[in-house]
């Protein structure tokens, strides 16, 4: 609803709310007003509570004679309704129900009514009591009707009889007194009492009503998320179709003394890791694996972007693996120039006789050697910066030679599934190579992770030509 809209404008709709309220909004605005009511009643009998205990003080001090004990049981008596009230709901299990409710508004309003023409009658028929004492059981009377209504609702058709009960009571009781101006009497009290009612009718008729725009408003709120969650799944959807048009290496490739195999798990509908491969002219092998800060859409569009400048790179018979991952620096650098984009990213490549790891901020590759009885476990790292921080990457390759009559195993992976708590276990590393060497599967799950997995095995095989 518009916050322009015009005070009549708004009258008008709380009026005309109730000409189309639903089934459900029906259901809801019931419970909802019965939570009302029932929040009322409870701050009602607290608050009363020490109001009537204190009066039943002052009645007993200061009453006349004739009226001291008709003056204090109507207090006693009110206390102790709402003391019952609240001992009984203390259990905060049981939960007051709108028949509760309307019968401690008819309870109260009952008890006020009887106790009080009592009282006006006494004043009334007594001859010793002083005129002002009349006047005080008049305007204790009359109040009454006002405040049972303001401070105690029940429901409209309750505090409707409750009232016409109360009006006719105190015209009775002034009546059978013999009291004149009966008429100006029946004027003044139907007048407060009428007020009273008008005043609860039209508090119950707009918190109706707003309570109903309330109702309304959090359904259209409920439906904007929804429309907006079936937005953000359509757009992740057409991310991930995005993201699986990318061209992926192959699970298997084989190259002069290398045999390369490629493992991927992904953690979510969107993944952040990336990897590739290249066979150059002269046979040298490039593998380069990526991981992104991150999840979701921002890390698709980043892998996007990699996937780009490889794709780009491909096009170019020589690959020189630092300009390239420094082409990959710049671009993550004019991506990020409000909110950063990160990557780690390492390139391998292998020779006939040696290999060449960059890392920028990658994690390192891993060796093991196939000789007799070798259980070691070699950590290869280059050194440079996370790309997409600093201008310069500031690239320092490790470089390995191989030994042209010992096969070796190679690792190059994320963080998904070579992590830390991976490779500070030595055990766990040579349960991989075993399982990689027999199986030619890893076990993905034995490293359970919330992010997304990716493995390169190479097996360098000097002793035999690969196919």
């Amino acid at each position: 609803m518009p916050n322009s809209m015009a005070p009549n404008q708004t009258e008008f709709y709380l009026t005309n709310l109730d000409e189309k309220i639903s089934a459900s909004e029906s259901q809801q605005l019931a419970h909802r007003m019965l939570q009302n009511e029932i929040r009322t009643v409870n701050t009602f009998a607290r608050a009363s509570l020490p109001v009537y205990l204190a009066s039943c003080i002052i009645m007993a001090i200061l009453a006349p004679a004739g009226l001291k004990l008709a003056c204090t049981l109507p207090f006693t008596a009110f206390a102790l309704i709402n003391i019952c009230w609240m001992l009984y709901f203390r259990n905060p299990n049981r939960v007051a129900t709108l028949a509760q409710v309307l019968t401690l508004g008819t309870m109260h309003h009952t008890v006020g009514t009887i106790s009080f023409s009592i009282i006006l009658h006494l004043a009334m028929t007594d001859p010793e009591l002083a005129r002002g004492y009349l006047i005080m059981a008049g305007l204790l009377y009359g109040v009454l009707g006002v405040l049972m209504n303001i401070a105690n609702p029940a429901s409209s058709v309750v505090n409707t009889i409750l009232t016409i009960c109360h009006v006719a009571s105190g015209i009775l009781i002034w009546h059978l007194s013999g009291y004149p101006y009966l008429l100006t009497w029946a004027l003044l009290l139907g007048l407060s009492d009428t007020l009273g009612l008008s005043y609860f009718l039209l508090q119950a008729r707009r918190s109706r009503s707003h309570t109903l725009i309330e109702i309304r408003a959090k359904a259209l709120e409920a439906q904007n998320r929804e429309l907006t969650q079936k937005a953000m799944e359509s757009d992740l959807a057409l991310a991930r179709q995005m993201q699986r048009s990318l061209a992926p290496p192959p699970e298997t490739l084989r190259s002069g003394l290398f045999s390369l195999h490629f493992y991927h798990v992904a953690h979510g509908a969107l993944g952040g890791d990336w990897s590739a491969t290249r066979v150059l002219n002269d046979g040298t092998i490039i593998i380069a694996v990526g991981d992104v800060t991150g999840k979701g859409i921002p890390a698709a569009m980043v892998v996007q972007a990699v996937q780009a400048l490889w794709a780009h790179s491909l096009s170019q018979p020589i690959f020189e693996p630092e300009t390239w991952i420094n082409s990959v620096n710049q671009t993550l650098l004019m991506m990020g120039e409000r909110e950063p984009h990160t990557l780690t990213l390492g390139v391998l490549v292998l020779e006939k006789l040696k290999m060449t790891y960059y890392s920028a901020g990658h994690i390192p590759v891993m060796m093991r050697s196939h000789a007799i009885g070798s259980t070691d476990i070699r950590l290869v790292q280059g050194i440079g910066n996370i790309l997409g921080l600093q201008e310069r990457s500031d690239l320092t390759p490790a470089v390995i030679q191989f030994d042209p009559l010992r096969t070796e195993s190679i690792l190059i992976g994320s963080d998904g599934i070579l992590g830390w708590e991976l490779r500070r276990h030595k055990k766990l590393v040579m349960n991989l190579f075993d399982e990689l060497s027999t199986t030619g599967q890893p076990n993905f799950e034995a490293v359970p992770v919330n992010d997304d997995q990716t493995l390169v095995w190479v097996e360098y095989s000097p002793t035999k030509q690969a196919a």
